[in-house]
């Protein structure tokens, strides 16, 4: 298999002075002095406030947004009108919410775009694709994702452990694939039953970029584990090595992999299956993030689905490069491994398990298989 590299337009930082330093370089040779910056609250005060100030002492029309609450409303009315004067570049610093929020602007006005994450707990920071108010809409990839690393360190645990989960989603997202490709034959139809949805073309380069993300991360986590000092850090719940400037650099770039392999692909499939339709069913009924972060949910809904994907996978002779062990993996990255665990009791998951394909009718996964291949188990 082809081994991918990141592009040069994912930049790290150990300083955040430096960051901005280049940052001002990068903004100069767009020939705008009116960048528009765009950030939450609480990215502002951690992050946006001294990169801010520091670019607008040499750019001086330099003008910043802390977003609103980002709704329905707002998409329908455009975006707000205020938002969307200039040509000038947009900067983005902040979580999922924000960076979907700018980039989204920066696509529907065809502006560039700067990400810088105040944290990265999921496959969006280099996708593109916007969640807006719960809807996935078209979108672009970053110009420039600007990483700070010393940011990335102070951040919740909980947000790199959700990270890890959208990664490990990779894995029953590609199972999914190879299901839907194997069930366009007509011979298969009566396995469906009346199921109406459109298999998306197999896109080989896609689903390379997305495994390889993954699976250099999970090796990683396991080379990580073969060190003693290491393995006590883990099983002592502390995780410090997942705040490591070295294994950051390779968390982003397994991210960034996976934000790629949605471009090339043209969709999301290849990061984003049944388990993403189950953590979006979860989203439905209870709110948004209101059980879990959104990589956990995909987690959880991996591990309860990828070994029923094995047993079909094997039916139609297809066998997944490696068998990963979520017992293991999960365990060792204190990951819950049962609905239970967030919220969501064995029949409130009935319920989540009918409506999960309906929340990307369009997309087929091992959920629309007729209900008794699924075992409910929580």
């Amino acid at each position: 298999m082809r081994k991918y590299d990141i592009p040069e337009s994912v930049i790290f930082f150990e300083k955040n002075i430096d960051l901005s330093t280049r940052l001002i370089q990068i903004l100069n040779t767009y020939g705008h002095k009116d960048p528009l910056f765009i950030c939450g609250a609480n990215s502002y005060r951690e992050l946006g406030e001294k990169v801010f100030h520091q670019c607008k002492s040499v750019l001086n029309d330099s003008e910043i947004i802390i977003a609103p609450e980002i709704n329905k409303e707002l998409i329908a009315n455009d975006l707000a009108q205020e938002y969307l004067k200039s040509q000038s570049p947009i900067v983005g610093i902040g979580g999922g919410r924000i960076l979907d929020f700018a980039k989204y602007i920066s696509f529907k006005t065809d502006r560039p775009f700067i990400s810088i994450p105040s944290n990265a707990a999921h496959d969006g920071i280099f996708s593109p694709i916007s969640v807006i108010a719960g809807f996935s809409l078209g979108s672009k990839m970053p110009d420039y994702l600007m990483i700070s690393l010393n940011t990335l360190e102070k951040a919740p645990l909980i947000s790199i452990q959700a990270g890890i989960g959208d990664l490990i989603a990779n894995f029953t997202a590609i199972n999914d694939c190879y299901i839907s490709e194997a069930f366009k034959d007509k011979d298969r139809k009566a396995e469906i039953g009346d199921c109406e949805h459109s298999h998306e073309v197999l896109n080989q380069e896609a689903i390379n970029l997305a495994y390889q993300g993954s699976i250099e991360l999970i090796d990683l986590i396991y080379a990580t584990q073969a060190n003693d000092e290491i393995v006590t850090k883990f099983t002592e719940s502390r995780l410090d090595l997942l705040r490591s400037s070295s294994f950051l650099r390779q968390f982003i770039k397994s991210l960034v992999l996976s934000g790629m392999a949605m471009y090339y692909a043209n969709n999301s499939s290849p990061c984003s299956g049944s388990e993403h339709m189950i953590s979006h069913a979860i989203d439905a009924i209870y709110g948004h993030g209101v059980k879990a972060a959104h990589g956990v949910q995909v987690a959880v809904a991996s591990y309860f689905i990828y070994p029923q994907q094995l047993e079909i996978l094997k039916k139609i002779n297809q066998t997944p490069e490696r068998i990963i062990n979520f017992e293991e993996l999960f365990t060792l990255l204190k990951l819950p491994k049962s609905f239970q665990e967030i919220g969501v009791s064995s029949k409130e998951l009935d319920y989540v398990l009918k409506l999960a394909p309906k929340t990307r009718a369009n997309k087929f996964s091992i959920l629309n298989l007729k209900d008794d291949r699924l075992k409910i188990s929580n």
